[in-house]
């Protein structure tokens, strides 16, 4: 089974290479070259141009659709929370099962005991009444850059859920409690992999229009045809943010590695 780390594009080019072969014509490459595109979208919209879209689109959806993408979850959290995610896997944000943890940590604020009688209604707004827009209520977030989440997206793993710093923000009126969030929980970075097929309508949650490309297909495209023209280009230096989101759990045994980082790990 061929596993795509996006990152890694020195391992999966080969095999994007074998797709567009079959697709374009055998000069695309020196097209590239002489090219000399500036930016990956430029190599991107060449590559479309050259071979079409209605038959590029179609074509790199039926030869990706056996293989398997690998993504990051990034979150930080207590000790206790590390430990079920490992045994029990991924379970999506349900806001209201984490008043207890939430109030643990924030009861630390100087300004708590001003604030704390908002708590509940707050939480309520945020959860029930999606006034952050649900975006991770019910949800599992994910990367499929693990340089890109580390160091170019990092919020979560820096303070951990997004949707708890609006809370915090929202009753403090500032940022002030993103040090609390840091000092009482740790970075953990969860992967593991999906089908091609639903890790790319994970990226486009809302769909896309019937000709437009699934975001994570221009991703690919447009990392290997730049690279053509530029073969010194890695992913990793764009600490790229592309994302999505999963519905429902990830268990346990579909998990690949768990790992506990350091804040140090997080630097720029």
């Amino acid at each position: 089974m061929r596993v795509i780390d996006y990152d890694d594009i020195d391992t999966w080019t080969p095999w994007f290479d074998e797709i567009m072969a079959a697709l374009a014509s055998a000069d695309l490459v020196d097209l590239l070259v002489a090219a000399n595109p500036k930016y990956t979208n430029d190599a991107e919209r060449l590559v479309v141009n050259a071979v079409g879209r209605k038959q590029l689109i179609p074509g790199l959806s039926a030869a990706l659709e056996p293989f398997r993408v690998r993504v990051y979850h990034g979150t930080r959290v207590s000790a206790d929370d590390a430990a079920s995610i490992r045994a029990k896997g991924l379970q999506p944000l349900v806001l209201a099962e984490r008043r207890s943890e939430l109030v643990a940590i924030l009861q630390r604020h100087p300004g708590w005991g001003e604030v704390s009688h908002r708590f509940d209604a707050a939480l309520h707004d945020y959860g029930e009444k999606a006034k952050a827009g649900t975006r991770q209520d019910d949800r599992i977030h994910f990367c499929f850059s693990r340089e890109g989440l580390l160091r170019g997206c990092n919020h979560y793993l820096c303070y951990g859920a997004e949707v708890d710093g609006h809370i915090a923000h929202d009753l403090f009126g500032d940022d002030s409690a993103n040090a609390l969030f840091a000092e009482h929980r740790r970075p953990l970075l969860v992967s593991w992999t999906a089908p091609y097929v639903e890790a790319e309508a994970a990226a486009n949650p809302f769909g896309f229009d019937h000709d437009g490309m699934p975001s994570f297909m221009s991703c690919l495209l447009s990392a290997w045809a730049y690279q053509k023209a530029h073969p010194a280009y890695t992913i990793r230096q764009e600490r790229d943010g592309v994302a999505g989101w999963f519905h429902g759990a990830i268990a346990a045994d579909r998990l690949e590695r768990v790992e506990t980082l350091n804040d140090a790990d997080l630097a720029p």
